[in-house]
């Protein structure tokens, strides 16, 4: 289980893939769901990295898979971040 997964647009993905990365490219939220439950099911991955834009529109699916111990990075893109990764820090940060 050392494989790493990438969900995200196209642009990011597909040079990515060359590196040896699981580079999926998804557009959508449903798209982006589905692929990251067929990565849950496969259970080959230590981290999937995965857009924010992109997990905006799943986040209670990226929720409940990080329940069943897969490992999920927030990344931003192009655009700049949305904020979600800096929460999901604080989150694991206790005082």
């Amino acid at each position: 289980m050392s494989k790493i997964a990438l969900l995200g647009p196209a642009y990011l993905t597909e040079p990515l893939k060359a590196c040896g990365i699981d580079a999926v490219a998804c557009d959508s939220g449903p798209a982006g769901c589905a692929h990251l439950k067929a990565l849950l099911e496969k259970r080959e991955h230590a981290v999937v990295f995965i857009t924010e834009r992109l997990a905006e529109d799943f986040a209670e699916e990226i929720a409940a898979a990080e329940e069943q111990d897969l490992n999920i990075v927030l990344l931003p893109d192009h655009h700049g971040s949305l904020g979600m990764y800096r929460e999901k820090l604080k989150g694991l940060i206790h005082d």
